[in-house]
């Protein structure tokens, strides 16, 4: 598998048995962010729930550095998971990949141009 792009790569949409639904794609997570052509009142609520996206973001990445050995094989971004998800940069994968790469049958290698 040729990797021309660094991305959080997953199997399953789930921390610590809760769901990223939860966290990142429902109305609440909308509140967190702040949008072009917003009203004053929804730029400070933005503002004051600011800290909770950093928390909920920290919390994910987390449990996904500890549970995916994407460091150990050369494939862990540059960006936070946060920012990885709020511009789609999120990869589905496959269940049992990274067992697949140690096993051998898998082989990552870097594209040295793109």
């Amino acid at each position: 598998m040729i990797i021309r792009t660094k991305r959080w790569r997953v199997a399953q949409l789930e921390a610590r048995g809760v769901s990223l639904k939860y966290f990142y794609l429902n109305g609440f997570s909308e509140l967190l962010l702040h949008k072009p052509s917003e009203g004053h009142g929804l730029s400070i609520i933005a503002t004051m729930l600011s800290p909770f996206r950093w928390i909920f973001s920290k919390f994910v990445e987390s449990y996904l550095m500890k549970t995916i050995p994407m460091k150990r094989h050369g494939m862990l971004p540059e960006y936070s998971f946060f920012e990885g998800i709020i511009v789609g940069l999120l990869d589905g994968l496959p269940e049992n990949f990274y067992d697949m790469v140690e096993d051998g049958r898998i082989i990552l290698k870097p594209s040295k141009t793109f």
